[in-house]
């Protein structure tokens, strides 16, 4: 499929957002709001109407489940080029799914494309901007928010178990959901707080009637740009990762379960394995060794893991892991330093060095590395009462009987001048 941008139709804002973009002879909208409808016995167009009331926008779009998924509306904003009548190039991708997507493409030469669908149908993620590591860092930061039954994404990211964007198109369903201009009733914003004097302050008086309305059926355009939609907040990257504590202990048991059968295939040597606390990898060194033996012996071992020839005479082993209980807490911690003096402290009492490094991205963040001969399960009651900390890597070189841990904090969100 041919995808180009819409001439003059792509209004890019100070974050350089994209708000239409062309697939065919079709303009598709993208980077809308998307919300869930409320259970309060409104009407999904009356919710969606008072939303766009209440963010001065002129255009939703209604997605209605009929019980196979929740019902949905969309805000759409004149800045970013959206018209009546666009339809809406995530809900044409849902349509057409029967289980959760989480894919980023390149539409064009200039514009990238993040989407998201969960496992209840509802549309999570919408997001079009033309700078790749913005998209990038979003996919990123939302991989752990769920389990995904397809992940799509450039080959050169190298996301585990991900599909090639180049070889995976968007796949597109009915285009029913589509913008439709909303007429704003000017009597219900004076009645919401004095609108029409706010609006006379800032010099707006621009008031067009509707020429197949009563008189007092008035349209009120107030310019997006004076009032725009802010994006939703980032994904935070510990929700729904393993908790720390049990990925610990879980991959330790793994690395040192799984040690033996690895080291057990004629003419390949055990390199470093590795845990995320989803899986367990172990690296292999041929040493005489056959390809195409590697898979039917490998068939043979505890769990079957998945062969995966990584080139220069390197292979991977890899085992599931599953039961791991994960993160569902909200905040993320208040200090940072504060977290980092109490590691320190705590690292110190137990004799071991301890390195830090700032993390970049939407949150702030510190990376914490430890390497010891010992068990790394010694850690475990310093780790333990860390929130919002994502253990990243628990690595064992058996070989040495060294153990390395990488696991990362997140504090609150970078300030806009800070992220620059």
């Amino acid at each position: 499929m041919e995808y180009q941008s819409q001439e003059g139709a792509v209004v890019q804002t100070q974050d350089a957002l994209v708000g239409v973009v062309r697939l065919g002879r079709k303009d598709y909208a993208v980077n809308l709001i998307w919300n869930p409808a409320e259970s309060n016995g409104a009407r999904l167009r009356d919710q969606a109407c008072d939303a766009a009331e209440r963010f001065a926008v002129d255009l939703i779009a209604l997605r209605a489940g009929g019980g196979v998924f929740p019902d949905q509306y969309a805000l759409g904003d004149l800045a970013l080029g959206h018209q009546s009548g666009m339809p809406a190039l995530a809900a044409s991708v849902a349509a057409q799914l029967t289980g959760s997507l989480y894919g980023a493409w390149r539409l064009t030469d200039a514009v990238w494309w993040l989407v998201g669908v969960g496992n209840d149908g509802a549309i999570l993620y919408d997001r079009a901007a033309v700078d790749e590591a913005e998209i990038r860092l979003t996919f990123e930061q939302g991989l752990a928010t769920q389990a995904w039954d397809q992940l799509i994404c450039p080959d050169d990211w190298q996301v585990h178990d991900s599909l090639s964007a180049e070889q995976n198109e968007p796949e597109l369903g009915a285009a029913r959901v589509r913008l439709k201009r909303v007429k704003h009733d000017l009597r219900a914003l004076l009645v919401r707080g004095g609108a029409l004097s706010l609006l006379a302050a800032a010099g707006f008086t621009a008031y067009s009637l509707w020429p197949s309305e009563p008189v007092f059926e008035q349209v009120l355009r107030i310019p997006a740009a004076v009032r725009p939609l802010s994006p939703p907040p980032p994904p935070k990257p510990w929700l729904g990762t393993p908790m720390v504590e049990a990925t610990l202990k879980t991959c330790v048991d793994a690395l040192l379960s799984y040690a033996p059968d690895a080291s057990s295939l004629p003419g390949w040597a055990l390199q470093t394995g590795r845990c995320d606390g989803t899986q367990v990898r172990y690296q292999l060194a041929r040493q005489g060794g056959n390809d195409l033996w590697l898979a039917p012996l490998a068939a043979r071992l505890r769990g079957e893991p998945a062969v995966t020839p990584s080139g220069n005479d390197q292979a991977t082993l890899s085992w599931r892991l599953s039961g791991v209980p994960v993160q569902s807490a909200d905040e993320p911690n208040p200090d940072l330093s504060a977290l980092q003096a109490r590691v320190k402290t705590g690292m110190d009492q137990l004799g071991l060095p301890v390195a830090f490094e700032a993390v970049s991205g939407a949150w702030s963040g510190v990376r914490i590395k430890v390497t010891l001969a010992g068990s790394l399960l010694l850690l475990s009651p310093l780790l333990a009462p860390l929130q919002a900390t994502v253990l990243r890597e628990v690595s064992y070189d058996q070989k040495q009987r060294n153990w390395t841990l990488v696991a990362e904090a997140y504090g609150p969100l970078v300030e806009p001048a800070q992220a620059e």
